[in-house]
Order: structure tokens, then C-alpha cells, then sequence
């Protein structure tokens, strides 16, 4: 094929570089080019020679190149995931009444599978909680909830980019001896990016008796499987006076995993802290700054890149993290306030958070390299910010993707650079209408991300591949 062509003569002019510096003078050097340049105008091949040479001298630094955006419709429910392979292989999943779909999208090709109905179950409210996870082998799991049971299918979305081959339904089993007659009332599920398993933790209330409600931890295998000898029941309450809500789980690629959840009477912050399937975990329950609501908008886990720490923003729209390391431990720190969302992510030598703000009409982000968050960092002004959402990976690349006025906006940092490319570059030419905007991203080639959003006009889920998201060193 033409790209291969153009690969292997990059190669070959490396090779003859390498040859030259050593024994050749540029005249020589010249004429060596000039012979294999005939001979591949001989074989009609010149145009790729041409381009190995081009792709030789040419450093790829500009912006993320856009794909074609995938329109799924129609879409019932404002909620959707996505996720990302190492090698550019994604996964989308929607809900439209009763159907629950999946897309796959195929980097070599670059286009989406037509969409497949893993689920006819809808009638749940918490169908439409449903998550798609994959590794870096593209290793994909989707969890939903259907009544009393969280369930797990799974597919190699490599092996299988048509997306209409899953394993049959695994449940999430609930600790040895206990008998659930309730219903899951809200979970997050998290991967190891490295090995494929997954830690899921959740809450359920029995539907008998005083109405107890329990919070539970569990851990899946990277085959599909999960463990009942090792649920966990990590808090209980009567519901009259206990709930639990806003479940958040996070893992790095070495199997250490945080697990965030918010009892609902109290501003403090529940949190798990363990390797997979390796206990004792360390249990702690966290304060919230004076004055916080006892309602939070907010609630990630994140397993930052020297400890983990958790982000909060409650309904006052006060935006503060609590760090598990940093002086002093365990004490929130608030990062700004009047904020109209928030979100946090990691890579191998720093976390970030990302603030929008309607006060200030900025989009700014904060950093920690292992000191603490300092000053904010303007991104983008707005007039009128809604949601975003960002991705990293873990060599330094960092997407974070916003909507302003309702159109869509994203921003990049690469691994060889310190800033954030601003102002934000507009998706699309849609306004007054994205919603709940979502973004992956993964260190494949030049990095590889997948961008997706609501249409709100049309009840749409769209989404859009990047490619070249890191430039070039």
C-alpha cells in the first residue's frame, strides 16, 4: 500500500543517513539518492519516495486533525460513554427507549460500526447508567444495571471491530451469604488500562425490614469474571436516615485503585484506597471545607500521579480537592468558587484540574507536580459555559473538551510541551445546542482521541475521531 511504501522509504532513507555519516561525503550521499529515486521511477513509485522523504523533514506539530463526525440516532436519554484502545480501536455506547446500542469505531478503516443492540432491557432508570471500558488490547466491558443486578458483557473490539460479538451477561456478585431482594440504586466501575481488570463499587437498598442500604466493593478480572469471595460491604445505614450517591472509582495502570461516594446527610467524603484484589485497604472519611452544601454537583476519585486525591464541587459551585499525601493530609483545599462544573485527571507527573467559570467567564485549569495546585491557568473565555470533560494519558498528553454558548470547543497539551493550545478550537459549527460533552484519549502513534456529545435539537449522540492529538517531538 501507499502508506506502507512511504514507511518503508522513511526507513530506508534513515538507514542511508546513518551510512553517510560515516563513510559517505554529501556528493556521494546525493547520487545514492538519485539511483534509488530512478529506480522507483521505474516502478511508477516516486510520488512515495517523495513522501518518505517528506515525512523525514517534516515534524507533524500542528493541531489535532478532526475526523469525520458520526451521527447515532435517535437517542432517548442524555447519557452516553466512550472509551479508547491503545491502538485507536473505540467504543460508544447509547440508550434509545428500551435499546441499549454500541458503535465501534475502526482507526484503520475510519468509520463506525453499525450500531449493535447488546440490551433490550430498558425499563430501569439505571439502564441508562451503562459504561464502556476497554484496555490498551481493546479489551472492551460494558456494565449496566438492570433492577438488582449490575451486568457485565464483554468483547475484543480489535478481533471483532463490527461490534455485534459479546460474551454472554456476568453479574456482579454480591458478598458471600447475602441475599439482595432491593435494588442498585447508583455504581461507578473503573479499568487498569495495563491488565484489563476492574473495580466497581456501588450502592443497594433492601426492600425489606428498616430498608437498609449498603455500599459495596467488588473486583473484576481482565476474562470477563469477577470475585464473590472478595465483595465487600463498606458502609450500611437505615434508609430513613443514611443514602449514599454520587459513586466514583478510579484506577492506574498498576492495579492501585481509589473509590470515592458521598453519604447524603453530611458534606464529608467516603473513600477506599487499595491494590486490586490485595487487601487491607485503607478506609477514611474525609471533611469538607467549612460552609460546604451537603449537595455536591461533583464527585471524581482520581488516582493522581503521586497519591490519590479526590475532586469535589458542591452546589454552591465551590470547587476544592482533598489529597491524601500532600500537607497537610486529608484537608480540603478549596480551588475556586462560583464554578459551573469541573473535572480532574492525571498523567505520570502531574494532575490537573479544570474549572469553568461563569463569574469570571473562563475556562482555567490548575496544576500539581507534587507540592500542591498552584494559580489558575486561563484556557478560553465564554460567555456562557455549560459542562466539560477531560482525558489523559499517562506520558503527559492531556484533551480536555468543553461546550460554550452550545457549541463545542476542545483544548490539547502534548507530552513535549507545557501549555495548553488556547484559545479552544470549535468542533463542528453547531451552537445553542451540544450537550454534555465526553472525550478519550490514548498514547497510540502520535496520540489518538474520540470525542462525543449530545445534539439536544435532534436527541443525536455524535462523535468524532482526532488523530495526531500530540504532534511530533
Amino acid at each position: 500500500s501507499a502508506a506502507l511504501t512511504a514507511l518503508f522509504c522513511y526507513f530506508l532513507v534513515e538507514l542511508i543517513k546513518k551510512i553517510f555519516n560515516k563513510n559517505f561525503d554529501k556528493k556521494n550521499f546525493e547520487g545514492v539518492m538519485l539511483i534509488f529515486y530512478k529506480y522507483l521511477k521505474l516502478c511508477k513509485m516516486q510520488i512515495f519516495f517523495l513522501l518518505g522523504i517528506l515525512l523525514h523533514f517534516t515534524s507533524l506539530t500542528g493541531a489535532p486533525i478532526p475526523g469525520t463526525t458520526q451521527t447515532f440516532s435517535p437517542n432517548s436519554s442524555a447519557g452516553f460513554s466512550l472509551d479508547i484502545s491503545a491502538n485507536g480501536y473505540a467504543g460508544i455506547i447509547w440508550r434509545n427507549g428500551s435499546n441499549h446500542y454500541v458503535s465501534v469505531f475502526n482507526p484503520n478503516l475510519g468509520t463506525w460500526s453499525t450500531p449493535f443492540i447488546y440490551t433490550t432491557n430498558g425499563s430501569s432508570v439505571q439502564a441508562n447508567a451503562a459504561k464502556i471500558l476497554i484496555d490498551d488490547n481493546g479489551n472492551a466491558t460494558i456494565s449496566y444495571v438492570i433492577g438488582i443486578n449490575i451486568n457485565t458483557i464483554r468483547s475484543n473490539i480489535v478481533t471483532n471491530p463490527s461490534g455485534n460479538v459479546w460474551s454472554s451477561v456476568v453479574q456482579v456478585p454480591y458478598p458471600t451469604g447475602f441475599t439482595n431482594t432491593g435494588s442498585v440504586l447508583g455504581y461507578d466501575i473503573s479499568i487498569d488500562k495495563t491488565s484489563g481488570n476492574l473495580t466497581v463499587i456501588w450502592t443497594e437498598r433492601e426492600s425489606f425490614g428498616f430498608n437498609q442500604v449498603y455500599v459495596f466493593l467488588s473486583f473484576g478480572t481482565s476474562a470477563g469474571s469477577w470475585l464473590p469471595a472478595n465483595t465487600y460491604a463498606l458502609q450500611s445505614g437505615l434508609s430513613s436516615g443514611t443514602s449514599f450517591d454520587l459513586f466514583s472509582s478510579n484506577m492506574d495502570r498498576s492495579g492501585n485503585f481509589v473509590v470515592n461516594w458521598k453519604t447524603i446527610s453530611t458534606a464529608n467524603v467516603n473513600q477506599v484506597v487499595g491494590t486490586w484484589n490485595t487487601g487491607p485497604f485503607t478506609i477514611r472519611t474525609m471533611a469538607a471545607p467549612a460552609g460546604a452544601s451537603i449537595t455536591y454537583s461533583t464527585l471524581e476519585a482520581l488516582m493522581g500521579f503521586n497519591n490519590q486525591y479526590t475532586l469535589c464541587r458542591d452546589s454552591l459551585g465551590a470547587v476544592f480537592v482533598i489529597s491524601n499525601t500532600q500537607p497537610p493530609s486529608g484537608t480540603p483545599v478549596t480551588l475556586e468558587t462560583g464554578t459551573i462544573d469541573a473535572a480532574g485527571v492525571a498523567t505520570s507527573t502531574a494532575n490537573y484540574v479544570f474549572t469553568l467559570n461563569n463569574n469570571t467567564s473562563q475556562l482555567s485549569y490548575y496544576i500539581d507536580t507534587g507540592s500542591g495546585f498552584g494559580s489558575p491557568t486561563l484556557i478560553d473565555n465564554g460567555a456562557s459555559f455549560a459542562n466539560l470533560n477531560a482525558a489523559a494519558t499517562p506520558s503527559g498528553g492531556v484533551l480536555v473538551v468543553w461546550n460554550n454558548a452550545g457549541a463545542l470547543y476542545f483544548s490539547y497539551k502534548t507530552p513535549y510541551t507545557s501549555a495548553f493550545s488556547s484559545p479552544g478550537t470549535q468542533i463542528g459549527t453547531a451552537t445553542a445546542n451540544v450537550q454534555i460533552p465526553n472525550t478519550a484519549l490514548c498514547d497510540a502513534s502520535q496520540g489518538l482521541g474520540v470525542i462525543g456529545w449530545r445534539l439536544s435539537t435532534t436527541n443525536t449522540i455524535n462523535a468524532i475521531p482526532l488523530t495526531q492529538v500530540f504532534g511530533a517531538p
